[in-house]
């Protein structure tokens, strides 16, 4: 009689380590271009509040 044989997963082996390291690159960029973005916001408001107002 043979050994029986272990169980192998369906799925291939996933290097969680480098999935993360991807994950935070993605988050590092995400954050990066949501600050740019509320850079390029808040400038032109900051403009619009300290002008002058025109009544009229």
């Amino acid at each position: 009689m043979t050994a029986p044989r272990p169980q192998t997963s369906p799925t291939p082996a996933v290097d969680v380590m480098a999935v993360l390291a991807v994950m935070q690159d993605q988050l590092d960029d995400l954050a990066a271009t949501v600050a740019a973005q509320q850079t390029t916001i808040e400038r032109p408001s900051a403009a619009l509040a300290r002008a002058p107002r025109r009544d009229g």
